[in-house]
C-alpha cells in the first residue's frame, strides 16, 4: 500500500503531462520554458541542498566509492570500444558509456520512497563527483 501511495502522484503527473501534450493545452514554447526552469535551475539546486545538508557515514563512503570506480571503468571501457563506434561517434563513446540518467526522475521518486529521514546523497554521490571533478580534467 506504501508504494501505490508513493507512486500514484507521479503516475498521475505522467498521465496529467500525457493530457496536456494531447489536448493542447501547453505549447512546446511554454514546455520548453518549464524544462529549463525545472532543469537548469531547481533541480540544480535541490541536488545542491542534499549534499550539504546530508551526513555521510563511514559506511556510506565506500558505496559512493565504489559507484566512483564503476563510472572510471566504464570510462575507460568506453575509450577502448570507441573503435568499433565508428568515427562518427568515436570521440564521445567513453562519455556515453559513463552516461546514466536517474536523477531527473529517479532521485525525486527515492526522495519520495525513502523520506527525508534516510541518507539521500549515497543515490548520486559518485556520478556527481566523476561528472563535475573528474571529467572537466579529463
Amino acid at each position: 500500500m506504501n508504494a501505490i501511495n508513493t507512486l500514484l502522484p507521479v503516475l498521475f503527473m505522467i498521465c496529467l503531462g500525457m493530457i496536456s501534450r494531447v489536448k493542447g493545452f501547453i505549447t512546446p514554447k511554454q514546455k520548453d520554458g518549464a524544462n529549463t526552469l525545472v532543469f537548469n535551475i531547481l533541480f540544480p539546486i535541490m541536488i545542491f541542498s542534499i549534499l550539504f545538508s546530508s551526513k555521510i557515514e563511514s559506511s556510506a563512503l565506500l558505496i559512493v566509492l565504489y559507484v566512483f570506480i564503476v563510472f572510471v571503468l566504464s570510462f575507460i571501457v568506453g575509450k577502448l570500444l570507441g573503435k568499433f563506434t565508428g568515427e562518427r561517434f568515436s570521440h564521445i563513446s567513453h562519455f556515453m558509456m559513463t552516461t546514466c540518467e536517474g536523477g531527473n526522475v529517479a532521485l525525486p521518486l527515492y526522495l519520495s520512497i525513502v523520506g527525508a529521514s534516510n541518507n539521500t546523497v549515497i543515490f548520486d554521490l559518485g556520478g556527481v563527483i566523476f561528472a563535475f571533478i573528474l571529467i572537466p580534467i579529463l
